[in-house]
């Protein structure tokens, strides 16, 4: 569309009249054109209306101009065109209209010289801007990302491409008709810095997010923000984003964040889905501000826009998500779960939909009709009609909770809470009517178990499976024997493993305590138990009792002892040796050892035992003595 208007109209006609060498205006009227047109370029600032800003009016302003000037310069015009021809082709003339338009045409090189080398730098940054966008895409971040060290190499690879990409498109700003293309790069850049500059603690979880900030990057962040809306302060998104990096600081940035969101919407230029956001995040705000009415607004402004068509199904169940937890503060649960209900499109696969759908049926199945919370299932003088319907409102929040721990995807640390939720639902619910008790416990020990593969730092998970193991003894049926304890002396290790990770008690995390519960009856409960049934002859009950203690006890010489001394009633000599000379190992290492020995071999010396285990008794007697004369007394 260019150049054959160009040869037919301009170039040929001119040549035609080289060749013919008969002159008219046409070499005026050419180089007229050029210098008009250059003239044109420079009073409006190379925006000729009706055009699009491009190389091309330059191109036709140098072509014509020099087109002409060359034209006159070198042929004579006829002398046929009377007295204007005359004047037109005296020498002076076609000199001095020549001059002019190499002029034009020079400046109009210049300039396109420039605007060649501005392109030139546009290109070199639109592809350091798209290789920082593909860096930042194969670290796929989310604001809810842990980063690992490749993930953040390459973001510091994208920040260092924007800012290459911001001194090239920097460069040639002065000339440019607009700053958008540089106000874009700032924005990326912060969104890059605001990336590596965020990293979620791995003890976090759905509902209490830890954030690390590293304030350097956020600070650099907040520098390019201002730097892209100084250029472009009609752009509502920099206002957005920018609200997004004050929420993200906490409760300090809150109030900026909400100016910032606020602008956002008063400007009126968002998009539907960055206005659903806007609102939301405002919503968020004074929900962590513990304003649930001005939350619940926010967020029905929120639900509101995202009605309309172009927004994606995971903003609108964020806004929804919201308006529930915002009804939810407000006590109003129906309306909460109505909304989360509402959430629950195809397309959304955000999981914490469906934990805070768990949760609140765990709520409702802790209330009595009054609207007082306790644990139905465990109170008593509770009618059982209040029990039964409380289960059924438990086993509902299983059922999301299960929905929740099925969907692929998730950060460990929140699959974690997901799994440790259910865990206390199903410890709620072993008690209810009409359920199997023990098996309900023993569903919340593995879900724990679940939760600790993903989490396994977490004390507070080891500390409540190790409570709940108790809980599994308290219900195991009467006379399961041994067995049972078997709950106890795991709890034990869970308690063990909790004190390692954060010893000291504080609130509900207990562990020391509950270490001092569980031992005591593992321990010092199950010996009772069989010495019991040693005294009534039940050997073998006895036997299982001080193997168990002795075998998940390693420091127990007590057990070891009467576990050889059960060993010689059921005539298992060579289990009796062995259980004394463990015994006779832990003792000797142990401050009370001397004391556990007397013990031992009174019980041994005053046992009435069968005729074919006394050679052995006299034998192990024997070795009591003389390690008791090795030991010092008191």
């Amino acid at each position: 569309l260019y150049i054959p208007p160009l040869w037919w109209f301009i170039i040929q006609p001119l040549r035609l009249q080289r060749i013919r060498r008969q002159g008219n205006a046409l070499p005026y009227l050419v180089a007229f054109g050029g210098i008009g047109l250059a003239v044109l370029l420079l009073l409006t600032g190379f925006n000729v209306p009706l055009t699009v800003p491009d190389i091309y009016p330059l191109l036709t302003a140098i072509i014509l101009s020099s087109l002409g000037a060359y034209t006159l310069w070198r042929f004579r015009l006829a002398h046929n065109l009377g007295r204007l021809g005359q004047l037109l082709g005296l020498r002076p003339v076609r000199a001095l209209v020549g001059a002019a338009a190499v002029t034009a045409a020079l400046l109009m090189l210049a300039f396109l010289v420039r605007e060649l080398g501005v392109y030139h730098l546009r290109i070199q940054a639109d592809a350091a801007r798209d290789e920082a966008v593909r860096l930042g895409q194969a670290a796929e971040v989310e604001p809810e990302t842990m980063l690992n060290s490749e993930q953040r190499t390459e973001l510091e690879q994208a920040v260092l491409q924007y800012s290459q990409a911001i001194s090239w498109s920097t460069a040639p700003l002065p000339y440019l008709n607009s700053p958008q293309l540089v106000a874009d790069l700032y924005v990326n850049r912060a969104i890059a810095r605001m990336s590596i500059g965020t990293e979620l603690e791995p003890d976090h979880s759905y509902l209490t997010p830890t954030l690390e900030l590293d304030l350097g990057q956020y600070e650099a962040a907040f520098a390019d923000f201002q730097r892209a809306i100084d250029l472009e302060p009609a752009r509502a998104e920099f206002y957005l984003w920018r609200g997004f990096a004050q929420h993200s600081l906490g409760a300090n940035s809150y109030l900026a964040a909400l100016t910032d969101y606020e602008a956002a919407i008063k400007l009126d230029s968002l998009t539907t889905e960055q206005t659903v956001k806007a609102y939301t995040g405002i919503g968020w705000i004074y929900y962590s501000s513990e304003e649930p009415e001005a939350a619940r607004d926010a967020f029905l402004a929120a639900v509101s826009s995202a009605a309309e068509d172009g927004v994606s199904p995971e903003s609108r169940s964020d806004a929804l998500l919201g308006l529930g937890y915002s009804y939810y503060a407000l006590g109003e649960y129906d309306k909460a779960r109505e909304a989360w209900e509402s959430a629950q499109v195809p397309e959304a696969t955000d999981p914490m939909i469906y934990v805070s759908l768990g949760t609140l049926h765990w709520r409702l199945g802790t209330l009595d009709p009054n609207g007082v919370g306790r644990d139905l299932c465990r109170t008593q003088n509770i009618p059982e009609a209040w029990q039964r319907a409380a289960a059924l409102e438990l086993w509902q929040a299983i059922d999301y909770l299960n929905r929740a721990v099925a969907i692929p995807g998730q950060d460990p640390a929140s699959l974690a809470f997901t799994y440790r939720t259910r865990a206390q639902v199903e410890y709620l619910l072993s008690p209810c009517p009409g359920e199997d008790e023990l098996d309900l416990i023993e569903a919340s020990i593995a879900s724990y178990g679940a939760a600790l593969e993903f989490d396994p730092e977490n004390a507070t998970y080891w500390q409540m499976r190790g409570r709940i193991r108790y809980a599994a003894w308290s219900a195991s049926p009467a006379g399961t024997g041994a067995s049972a304890r078997v709950f106890l002396f795991d709890g034990i290790e869970d308690l063990v493993r909790a004190i390692a990770i954060r010893p000291d008690d504080a609130n509900g995390y207990q562990p020391n305590r509950w270490l001092t519960i569980l031992s005591a009856e593992a321990i010092d409960g199950s010996i009772r138990q069989g010495e019991a049934r040693l005294r009534d002859a039940a050997y073998a009950e006895a036997l299982a009792y001080f193997e168990l203690v002795a075998g998940r006890a390693p420091d127990n010489s007590q057990a070891a002892f009467l576990a050889g001394l059960t060993s010689l009633y059921l005539e298992e000599e060579t289990a009796a040796r062995d259980w004394y000379a463990v015994g006779l190992e832990r003792a000797s290492a142990a401050p009370d050892g001397r004391t556990q020995i007397e013990i031992a071999l009174k019980q041994l010396s005053g046992a009435q035992l069968p005729v074919a285990m006394r050679p052995v008794q006299i034998e192990v007697v024997t070795q009591l003595r003389e390690a008791l004369s090795q030991l010092p007394t008191d």
